[in-house]
């Protein structure tokens, strides 16, 4: 009957100290959970972006990637055509949109994925004063419907 109160004396403590270790675990720092995201997003878009190298059997040797946030405006001449480098990136896609430039050619491909997951590519030269960049060409096909997954849950991070 001893044996039986020690038993249950330890098997209640045991619970009590289960209980409050999973209530005493904290939540990972707001840095941590935006690290996660950011990981996250880059791996989406490299799947956008391989998904349209293969549609378009793209070799993107020679060319570099111009962001957004890459494009100034500096002088006149340069201001011409970052503003028309500039409009290309209006609008929605799913995933980033993305710019490839070769400068030797003075050429370049304009990519990004409809949320309807079509792919959208725009083939882009210089105009032949050198000043602006002009669309060439415009193809659209189907893709494959690349998801997202699941909504990223910043509840499970610490408020900062």
């Amino acid at each position: 009957m001893e044996k039986r109160g020690i038993f249950l004396s330890v098997f209640i403590i045991f619970l009590f100290l289960v209980g409050c270790s999973s209530e005493t675990s904290e939540k990972p720092p707001k840095s941590i959970c935006v690290d996660e995201y950011e990981e996250r997003s880059k791996r989406f878009n490299q799947r956008v972006l391989d998904d349209m190298i293969k549609t378009y059997e793209l070799n993107l040797d020679g060319f570099h990637e111009v962001k957004i946030d890459d494009i100034t405006m500096e002088d006149d001449k340069k201001n011409l055509a970052a503003m028309s480098l500039k409009h290309l990136f209006v609008g929605k896609s799913k995933g980033d949109m993305r710019l490839f430039i070769n400068d030797k050619e003075d050429k370049g491909y304009f990519l990004y994925k409809r949320n309807d997951g079509n792919n959208v590519l725009k083939e882009i030269s210089k105009d032949p004063s050198g000043t602006i960049w002009v669309v060439l060409l415009k193809h659209e096909v189907e893709g494959t419907n690349i998801k997202w997954g699941k909504e990223f849950d910043w509840s499970k991070c610490k408020e900062d």
